[in-house]
């Protein structure tokens, strides 16, 4: 998998860091004498798709000439690749036409109604990229990348409760993913729910795979998000 973790932007002011999957996350203050709690999320929707791709990638080995469906699935996934290509530079609409088309040829593959509901997305359309996401969960109950996005989706739109069962079950499915556990921590960072996301934070430093920019950023966190969780407790 290419790498799926952007650096963590402005976190000295406190700003929260664009996350390009599902658009800026504004931070709200946690009440008006507690120092505001920094949400940063910070995947890309590019890698998020090739990310996914990376799990449901063509064998390359070479096609026996006389198999008719071996030269179809190719051909489907030259399609898809030069649908992500068009994503890539920035022309979603015309790589919603191009998805759209797979999804309607081949309704079963639930990487092609991810990919289409990444380009709903960029496009705003959110009730499509919610259904075609759901519809992909559906298809592969075990795909901990669809859940992944679809949990940035419902954060984007402010579904909190489908956000945190998304996050949730996507890293029961795939705990080692550096992407997967840092969007959960972060929206337990988010929410206040400051235990679990030290907690979480930890998981992702023990990542062989973390990205280790991130991880020092990380690192420099935790002592403030304990600091605050223990503030809280006192002043309950």
């Amino acid at each position: 998998m290419s790498n799926i973790l952007d650096r963590l932007r402005n976190l000295k002011n406190e700003r929260p860091s664009v996350l390009r999957t599902a658009g800026p996350v504004v931070s709200r203050s946690r009440s008006n004498t507690r120092m505001r709690v920094v949400f940063f999320l910070a995947i890309s929707v590019a890698c998020s798709v090739l990310g996914y791709q990376n799990r449901h990638r063509f064998n390359s080995a070479p096609l026996p000439v006389a198999a008719p469906s071996a030269d179809a699935a190719m051909i489907e996934n030259q399609r898809n690749e030069a649908a992500i290509a068009t994503f890539k530079q920035g022309d979603f609409a015309k790589s919603v036409e191009a998805f759209e088309l797979l999804v309607k040829e081949h309704p079963e593959r639930a990487e092609f109604h991810v990919n289409l509901a990444m380009a709903y997305q960029q496009l705003s359309k959110f009730d499509k990229a919610q259904e075609h996401l759901e519809l992909a969960t559906t298809l592969d109950p075990k795909d901990s990348y669809a859940l992944n996005n679809l949990g940035l989706l419902a954060l984007q739109t402010k579904q909190l409760k489908l956000a945190e069962k998304s996050f949730t079950q996507a890293y029961e499915l795939n705990s080692q993913s550096p992407e997967i556990t840092l969007n959960l921590a972060s929206y337990f960072e988010k929410t206040g729910q400051l235990k679990k996301s030290v907690v979480t934070y930890q998981k992702y430093l023990s990542l062989p795979k973390a990205d280790q920019k991130t991880a020092e950023l990380i690192k420099k966190r935790i002592p403030r998000l304990n600091s605050l969780s223990t503030q809280e407790e006192e002043g309950t």
